[in-house]
Formats: C-alpha cells, sequence, structure tokens
C-alpha cells in the first residue's frame, strides 16, 4: 500500500514507526532512521520516526545525554570528549582492506577524507573513506568504507551540519567481525558538532557508541609496503 508523505507529499510505502503516518525516507526533513532494533522496525515498509514522533521519544534520553556531556566523562566504547565538549574521539574501522590494498599502503596518522557515497547501488548510506593515491589522476581513491552499523547516522549527521574526520591509527591489518569475513585498518574517527544542534550532536554520539562495538583480541598482521608485491587470500 502506498500514500502520500505528510512532509514532501512524495508517494511512499513507508510510514513512521510510532503514528504510522505516512512518511518516506529519501532525507531528514521527513523521517529520522530509528534502530533495527525499535519495536516495529521492518525492511521495506517502517524503519523511521516522524519528526513529531522522533521529538516525543527522545525527550527523556535527551535530558539523560545534556548530563552526560555536561559531566565530560563517558566510559562506553572508548569514547573521549574534547575539552571543549563539541568533539568526541571514537575507535573505528576503515572496512574493505582486502579489496583495496593492491592501490592503499596505509600510514600512521594518514587523514582520510570522509564522504557519502551516493552512487552507492548496494547501499543508499554508505560512507566512504577516500585519499590521494601516488601515480593515480583521481586527486582522491577509494580505499574503504564506515562500518555499516554507524554509516546511516553519520549520513545524517552530515546533513545536519555535523562533522566526522578520520585518521589511521594503525598499519596493521585485522579480519572484520563479519560474518562475510574481510579486512579492516583501525582509525580514529573524530566527530565534530559543527553546525549540527546540541540535540543532534548528542544523538549522534549515543548512536555510534552504541551501534559499533570495536572487535577485541582479532590477529593483526603487517601491511606490506606499496613497493612489494601484494597478493589476494
Amino acid at each position: 500500500m502506498e500514500s502520500i508523505c505528510i512532509v514532501c507529499n512524495d508517494l511512499t510505502k513507508y510510514t513512521c514507526l510510532k503514528c504510522k503516518s505516512f512518511v518516506c525516507n529519501r532525507g531528514i526533513k521527513c523521517s529520522i532512521p530509528a534502530s533495527e532494533n525499535y519495536p516495529g522496525w521492518k525492511s521495506g515498509s517502517s524503519v523511521a520516526l516522524c519528526e513529531a514522533c522522533d521529538a516525543k521519544e527522545n525527550y527523556a534520553s535527551d535530558c539523560l545525554l545534556q548530563e552526560t556531556h555536561d559531566s565530560g566523562t563517558d566510559d562506553s566504547n572508548s569514547v573521549k570528549l574534547s575539552p571543549e565538549g563539541t568533539s568526541f574521539s571514537l575507535a573505528c574501522a576503515s572496512r574493505g582492506f582486502h579489496e583495496y590494498r593492491k592501490i592503499w599502503a596505509p600510514r600512521i596518522n594518514q587523514q582520510l577524507i570522509i564522504k557519502p557515497e551516493s552512487g552507492n547501488l548496494f547501499d543508499p548510506y554508505a560512507i566512504g573513506l577516500f585519499t590521494k593515491i601516488r601515480g593515480k589522476i583521481e586527486p582522491l581513491s577509494l580505499v574503504g568504507h564506515l562500518p555499516r552499523e554507524i554509516s546511516r547516522f553519520c549520513k545524517f549527521f552530515f546533513e545536519y551540519g555535523g562533522n566526522i574526520e578520520a585518521c589511521v591509527c594503525d598499519i596493521k591489518f585485522r579480519r572484520s567481525p563479519l560474518p562475510q569475513g574481510g579486512l579492516e585498518i583501525p582509525i580514529t574517527l573524530t566527530v565534530m558538532q559543527n553546525n549540527a544542534s546540541f540535540r543532534i550532536y548528542s544523538k549522534m554520539q549515543a548512536f555510534v557508541t552504541e551501534y559499533y562495538v570495536e572487535p577485541e583480541n582479532i590477529p593483526t598482521e603487517i601491511v606490506q609496503d606499496e613497493n612489494e608485491d601484494i597478493f589476494d587470500f
């Protein structure tokens, strides 16, 4: 069944998880994505809250987040708040290294550019990690992706005016904790409030620390120098 989105008037099959009104998921102006653990969440039909329901649903938790922010501490998932309280760092990973190791040899403290991949046919929320590769004409080359557990939150955070930076913190790759396997490079994310409201910034902090868990005790291997021969598995 399809109807008109109550915000943008486009035709949609998606409904709000709370009030069941028709709201599309084409952007943050219409709906705010919810966790897959949210009651009633169903792929292809109901995956988000309308703005009104989201505001009601998060009022109490926003107050709690304000208290956490004011205290300047958060022990979950190795999050570190800046002294100013407008940014925090998060241990994370650049996934898909098994696909990009032929062209990319990461360096300690190498800065990576984070951009939403609007043309990704497999994941509309994909967030790519880019850098300049020696010998390539393109100014920036794709070398990895942020974990899907948090990519959709990052995409909307960008749209709300926030900013995220990435830095390589280890040149040893590790196995991705995914059923399909793969390799990943450890990175540090710095999430900055920038032009986002404090409410959005606080929700971003809560979401990424809840839905991304840094894997532990995963064997790592030294990445070969870019001048050495590199082979696929």
